[in-house]
């Protein structure tokens, strides 16, 4: 507007008249618009970005994954990332003894309050929940914020051992509350394994899922589901895989279970249980 201006000043100074109000109005109009547009997309950026993250992290992590979103977004996906990440598994293991001798409506009333108590968890210990699956759950350490450092690495997995830990605990006052209301008691189970794998989208154009994939996932899995009846009177039962183990500094309790070829897999992995928090 100021060059259209001087222009016209400039031409009119020398006995030539050149229209300035109409030549105004479609600057700004075209400014409008322009600046409608790239509204849109931006609000339609965030909605993508938004639907698939805002439920699985807190609002904080979300707001952060938006401020950088030319790392995230690739057209309207998520680009795949690498990473080198914690990544937890849970279950119940009496799941089904509990949920036979229920309404449907308590079963979900249950579960809700259950799922509510982990994620809880999750987030305060900067976890990502990938997965909601039934009375199981997948989350991930060391995503969105993707970890570059060793120090970052470690600090996932104490993050995700820190996060079990709590999650007993909380079981551990579900059950006293779901007792009062004639409820048996539960118990869980959680695998944890530590190292690298792919962030990003699976499925077509109207239904995408973001997942994590990977060895490191499949590992976590399977510790979460191995020798299910093993360490039985523990409310929270925690298994661990070598790499993660090598990444606590001794920051808690563990022992030794036993080196093994997990099922489908040919490399053996040294399973370790997790006792407590070092005192």
């Amino acid at each position: 507007v100021a060059a259209l201006g001087a222009i016209c000043w400039f031409a009119f100074a020398r006995d030539c008249w050149l229209p300035f109000v109409p030549a105004f109005i479609g600057n700004v109009v075209a400014t409008g618009i322009i600046t409608g547009y790239t509204r849109y997309l931006d609000r339609k950026d965030r909605e993508t970005l938004m639907r698939l993250f805002s439920q699985h992290v807190s609002r904080a992590i979300a707001e952060s994954m938006w401020e950088q979103r030319d790392q995230f977004l690739d057209g309207n996906r998520p680009r795949p990332r690498k990473l080198a990440a914690t990544v937890l598994f849970t279950d119940l293991r009496n799941f089904s003894t509990v949920a036979e001798k229920l309404q449907a409506a308590e079963v979900m009333e249950w579960m809700n309050e259950y799922m509510e108590g982990l994620a809880h968890c999750v987030e305060e210990h900067g976890g990502f929940i990938n997965k909601y699956m039934g009375d199981a759950i997948m989350a991930v350490f060391g995503f969105p914020i993707v970890a570059t450092s060793e120090a970052d690495i470690r600090r996932d997995a104490a993050n995700a051992i820190h996060c079990s830990l709590q999650m007993g605990e909380e079981l551990g006052r579900l059950n006293e509350n779901w007792q009062k209301l004639g409820r048996a008691p539960v118990q869980m189970r959680v695998g944890i394994f530590s190292g690298p794998a792919v962030a990003g989208c699976i499925g077509s154009k109207e239904r995408l899922e973001f997942t994590v994939m990977g060895n490191t996932t499949n590992t976590a899995a399977r510790l979460e589901s191995f020798a299910k009846d093993y360490a039985t009177e523990d409310i929270c039962r925690i298994l661990i895989g070598d790499t993660t183990f090598a990444l606590l500094d001794g920051q808690f309790r563990t022992e030794l279970v036993q080196s093994i070829e997990l099922k489908g897999k040919q490399e053996v992995t040294t399973i370790y249980r997790v006792l407590g928090r070092s005192l």
